[in-house]
């Protein structure tokens, strides 16, 4: 849960632990499946990994914050950012540089930062994509990629929605010019046409959903897109709303989700909040 730049205080920090602690979906079982839509290094994550620093202001005693969660029964396990084991009975995991702010930007990870950024550049228009579905069945041909694993995509060539080789699901529309209006009419009039194309049979399809980059702010659409989500086949395990204009109401719709995939079993294990203030 990537939180930062944004204007959080302590209690709002609290608050999302607790929230963690009450939804029953931290950790994930030992025995839980990784989930590949998360990449290799973060597929065996089981607690929930929450980035809260650079708030403006700055969060006032960070370490005092996690002491006093801990006495009130939220306990949050503070470790180096490139561990990606937590301790088994771990709910949240807290960057080192949260505690102790000076080392935040020591170390990789500036850079995988702007490698997150540079993915938003050169995308085509969102309402290019609601004008030109492809396809009998919603999807193209994707070809082969890096690795050799063909897939489909619903797509202009630009935006898109990919079916993996590995079974899992990419929505890929950062710095897609996407409004509140766009979104709204996409899952109004093309997203149960595309979640009908998912294969059957089988558990919940894993989904890795990027909004970042676009002039989202409204919470209606959004609230409107993940109720269909977790009422679909899917397991989102990714959502990436950073760079957009969304404030306290959105985050009220991104608690109920929150609370909603755990209790179901397909908790979210990543948002990207970061630049929305």
């Amino acid at each position: 849960l990537h939180l930062s730049n944004n204007a959080l205080t302590a209690s709002g920090v609290q608050f999302l632990i607790e929230a963690a602690h009450h939804s029953g979906g931290y950790p994930r079982p030992a025995d839980a499946p990784k989930l590949a839509s998360l990449g290799a290094a973060d597929s065996g994550r089981r607690a929930l990994w929450l980035r809260t620093e650079h708030q403006v202001p700055p969060v006032e005693d960070p370490a005092g914050l996690v002491e006093r969660c801990a006495a009130a029964g939220f306990p949050a396990c503070v470790s180096d950012p490139r561990e990606r084991v937590a301790p088994d009975d771990a709910v949240v995991q807290l960057p080192s540089f949260f505690v102790n702010p000076t080392t935040a930007d020591k170390g990789k990870g500036k850079g995988k930062g702007k490698e997150l950024d540079s993915k938003g550049k050169g995308k085509g228009k969102f309402s290019d994509y609601c004008d030109k579905g492809k396809g009998k069945d919603g999807f193209v041909s994707k070809g082969k990629g890096k690795e050799g694993n063909s897939s489909r995509e619903s797509s202009d060539g630009n935006a898109s929605i990919v079916l993996k080789r590995d079974g899992t699901v990419a929505v890929q529309w950062a710095g897609a010019d996407l409004s509140d209006d766009d979104l709204e009419e996409f899952v109004r009039s093309r997203l149960d046409s595309l979640v009908d194309q998912l294969p059957e049979g089988q558990e919940a399809v894993e989904c890795s959903v990027d909004f970042s980059g676009n002039s989202l702010c409204q919470p209606g659409p959004l609230a409107m897109l993940l109720s269909r989500l977790r009422d679909s086949p899917l397991h989102v395990t990714t959502l990436r709303l950073h760079k957009n204009s969304l404030g306290d109401v959105a985050a009220t719709v991104l608690a109920q989700h929150i609370r909603e995939s755990a209790e179901s079993g397909r908790p979210l294990m990543q948002l990207h909040l970061s630049n929305n203030a």
